[in-house]
């Protein structure tokens, strides 16, 4: 074979370009075949020479690598883990009645949107937006083998081609359940489950995809324990003790919104804090506690499920000062306790408006004579302070 006397050297696979990396400078050289270009990954080829200059011969995806960690940094796939060859791109967002539409365009090239994480790759420019769908709607009983393990993205192509859609999922992969993930495509016909060809770390790549709304799904299968990322969301109530509403919710910009939209109805007010970097176990207990002593913690613990709204209620009488939350995680199989996720609850993130309303009134109160004795014309003022109950 000519490839015997050739040299065999590393590079990479990108922009449907090839390049040689050769003592740590990128040559662009020609592909002998240009269907080998279509994925962005690490590579190693023959390198040979004809009239045109450098060519690559027999491109080959490089074999896994592992980081000090032990996480495969590249996988026989070409999986990919790092996001630096994606570039981040803002959607204009655009809201009807509640339904929220994201809109994009690019030129030829690797994207990723910066909310829902969905990365597209193109030749051209191309244009498209998307929403979020809600799964309750679609899981029929297709599905019921199923949970969702993504956003239900509904994609709409407006200008160009994409000739790659990654949808995102939330689930700590691992090669153990690769065969466990699928696709949920609905269309006018109703929901269908199609397989999965490609699964990384973070993505489920779709190739020359047709649009309609779709979403990582995994199937439940006994005795394989599924680890998700999910985030916390914190609410603080109207009530007169401090009242805290803390969510255990999948990162799906969907579930979040009803959740938002359900305790601002009531008045509460989201206290942001960052989300948890370790994986929760699905059917795991979970227990939050507080160092405050006076604490009441409602349930004592809950199992993990994502078809119900996972949520404790705190309640603390006469709060005045910073205390802490801490959420840990029981093992089904053992009584081990382990922490998965802690954050600071400060004075100054529950103190809210009824405190200033009610300084404001103290203030009223022990000034109104010289407030008076200042202004001329009284009556109109005095009849809003008494409405917005300031005085009496």
């Amino acid at each position: 074979m000519v490839q015997e006397h050739l040299l065999r050297v590393e590079g990479v696979v990108r922009n449907y370009s090839v390049f040689a990396t050769i003592g740590g400078t990128e040559i662009e050289v020609d592909a002998n075949l240009r269907n080998s270009l279509w994925r962005p990954r690490q590579v190693s080829f023959y390198l040979g020479f004809t009239i045109r200059g450098p060519v690559a011969f027999g491109i080959r995806t490089k074999t896994a690598e592992k980081g000090p960690s032990g996480r495969l940094k590249l996988g026989p796939c070409g999986r990919e883990t790092d996001s630096s060859d994606w570039t981040t791109v803002k959607p204009e967002v655009n809201r009807l009645h509640e339904v929220h539409t994201y809109s994009l365009q690019s030129e030829g090239g690797h994207y990723e949107c910066s909310v829902s994480a969905l990365r597209w790759v193109c030749k051209k420019k191309v244009s498209f937006h998307y929403q979020f769908r809600s799964w309750e709607e679609h899981m029929e009983p297709a599905c019921i083998d199923y949970m969702p393990a993504g956003p239900l993205l509904d994609i709409t192509v407006t200008d160009g081609k994409l000739e790659e859609v990654h949808l995102p999922h939330w689930i700590d992969h691992s090669s153990k359940i690769s065969d466990l993930f699928a696709i949920l495509h609905v269309d006018t016909c109703g929901s269908f489950v199609e397989q999965v060809s490609e699964v990384t770390s973070s993505h489920i790549k779709l190739l020359q995809p047709t649009f309609s709304p779709r979403g990582v799904m995994i199937r439940k299968r006994l005795g394989i324990s599924v680890k998700v990322f999910y985030d916390v969301l914190i609410y603080k109530t109207k009530k007169e003790f401090l009242t805290l509403h803390v969510y255990l919710v999948p990162p799906d910009r969907d579930v979040k919104q009803k959740v938002e939209r359900n305790e601002t109805s009531y008045g509460s007010i989201m206290i942001p804090k960052p989300n948890p970097d370790k994986s929760l176990q699905m059917l795991d207990h979970f227990f939050l506690t507080t160092d405050m002593d006076t604490a009441e913690i409602q349930p004592d613990k809950l199992k993990l499920r994502y078809e119900r709204r996972n949520f404790f209620e705190v309640f603390i009488r006469n709060a005045d000062s910073d205390f802490s939350l801490n959420l840990q995680s029981k093992q089904n199989k053992n009584n081990e306790h382990d922490t998965v996720w802690t954050c600071t609850i400060r004075k100054g993130d529950y103190q809210n408006q009824s405190t200033d309303h009610k300084d404001g009134q103290h203030f009223i109160d022990r000034h109104r004579t010289a407030l008076i004795q200042r202004v001329s014309d009284t009556g109109p003022i005095l009849d809003e302070l008494m409405d917005w109950g300031l005085i009496s």
